[in-house]
């Protein structure tokens, strides 16, 4: 069988590069905080404040003002928490308690030796996050070395994203900084 070679790597961040995803839940969680019953505070506190599956699955990888309205939708339906936030304020409690956290960001199992073996081999790399740009910088400030190795990051509030995850804007922005006519020649490493 003969090896396919590939022109460049595309990654996604949170959960990818960056082990954020528990962290965001937990800021998740810190928001509905004042309004969640004892006994669903304890059951997500069980979970390692984790929020439930059947939530996190329909919310991984889509920006803010996509994601902000199923939370809303799924903490008046499981948790009786009923038109207390606004889609943009939730999005912004949520952001805001994240960058609080973003010292304790650790880099995901093997993404560093990962990011290592594509430079050695001269393959350019980029990131296509949902993230926007400020929690983006929030989230590298302890991973500069990692960051310094991938130049191009695209993020969710891009001008060029129109359509967020699962949609192609993203990718084929970053494709089109990294210089790639070919996009089928990119490798895209994407947990959502």
């Amino acid at each position: 069988m003969q090896r396919q070679s590939i022109d460049a790597v595309i990654f996604d961040l949170d959960g990818t590069l960056l082990d954020t995803e528990a962290l965001s839940d937990k800021a998740m969680l810190a928001v509905y905080d004042p309004w969640l019953d004892a006994s669903i505070k304890e059951e997500r506190k069980a979970a390692g404040d984790r929020l439930p599956w059947e939530l996190k699955k329909q919310i991984l990888g889509l920006r803010g003002a996509e994601w902000a309205p199923i939370v809303i939708d799924f903490a008046k339906t499981h948790w009786n928490v009923l038109d207390k936030l606004s889609v943009a304020e939730l999005w912004s409690q949520w952001e805001t308690n994240l960058h609080e956290l973003c010292h304790e960001i650790e880099a995901c199992p093997g993404a560093v030796d990962l990011v290592n073996a594509f430079e050695k081999e001269g393959i350019p790399m980029g990131i296509a996050t949902s993230s926007r740009q400020e929690s983006v910088t929030k989230k590298s400030y302890r991973h500069q070395a990692l960051f310094a190795k991938i130049p191009v990051v695209v993020p969710g509030d891009h001008p060029a994203v129109i359509k967020g995850k699962p949609a192609p804007d993203i990718y084929l922005e970053a494709a089109r900084q990294l210089a790639i006519g070919d996009i089928s020649r990119c490798l895209v490493f994407e947990d959502a």
